[in-house]
């Protein structure tokens, strides 16, 4: 099964379950939005790990994460044993396909619609208003992937690659407010963006840019200031467009307060 079969977006009424990875960990029906419970301990981990495979995983590496301690032949017991307590709950989720295990055809996937809508607005190829398109991604996208489960390793890297799309759609989305000249709905997107990833120095000095022309001057500082941070965690210097914020911040501190002495002198 690969991602491109286990996608929510369009919602085809033969889906019969749908599995939720973004900022949580949920089953449910599509059609009726019933919640459904997933046997805890290894049948959920099992779902998740074929998830975090995008839809399909060898049964060696299912093997391997869930059983390690495990001859092959406990291991592909083990296998078996989990397959069925899902479909004994009434999830069967995964089956079996040959050497691998994946999800089931009738089974819908957030992450999986949030990445493929994403790549298609980000590469072009959505037709319409990428802007649109990108706000329709990230109504997908409800959190990272899997949040309670960062202690296992393998679902560090789908979380870092749903994670770097997210950002880059909201980077999108900043652009095309600023090129509309709404300069705070750009800020509070950039915002976004680096809670999500911050240590970006570069988008520090985009943010304090737009704050600047926006004459949020304290808050461009500050901004300008996270980014000399980041850089100086990673061993790095201020480049260019860091020195010229800096001379630009000073240059309106100068005005400022030429404004304010010329307002005393004439109130004197």
């Amino acid at each position: 099964m690969t991602e491109e079969r286990a996608q929510i977006g369009g919602g085809g009424t033969a889906d019969r379950f749908r599995v939720d990875v973004l900022g949580r960990f949920a089953v449910g029906v599509p059609r009726t939005g019933e919640s459904l419970a997933v046997p805890p301990g290894l049948p959920s981990v099992a779902v998740k790990l074929v998830v975090a495979n995008g839809g399909r995983a060898h049964v060696e590496a299912v093997m391997e994460a869930l059983w390690p301690e495990s001859s092959p032949a406990e291991g592909r017991k083990g296998v078996r044993n989990v397959l069925s307590r899902l479909a004994r709950a009434g999830v069967p989720l995964l089956v079996r396909d040959g050497e691998a295990i994946r999800l089931a055809d009738e089974v819908r996937v957030d992450a999986f619609a949030f990445r493929s809508l994403a790549d298609r607005v980000l590469t072009g190829a959505e037709e319409g208003d990428a802007a649109l398109g990108a706000r329709r991604a990230l109504a997908i996208y409800q959190g990272p992937f899997l949040p309670d489960d960062c202690y296992l390793d393998w679902t560090e890297t789908p979380r870092h690659q749903l994670r770097r799309r997210q950002v880059a759609l909201l980077d999108l989305l900043a652009a095309d407010a600023n090129r509309r000249g709404e300069l705070m709905e750009a800020v509070h997107l950039l915002e976004l963006a680096l809670e999500a990833d911050p240590l970006d120095d570069v988008r520090y000095l985009e943010l304090a840019e737009l704050l600047l022309a926006a004459g949020r001057r304290g808050r461009a500082a500050e901004m300008v200031d996270r980014s000399r941070q980041v850089l100086r965690d990673h061993g790095l210097l201020p480049g260019a467009a860091w020195a010229r914020l800096q001379r630009e911040l000073h240059q309106t501190r100068r005005a400022s307060a030429r404004a304010i002495g010329r307002s005393v002198d004439s109130a004197s």
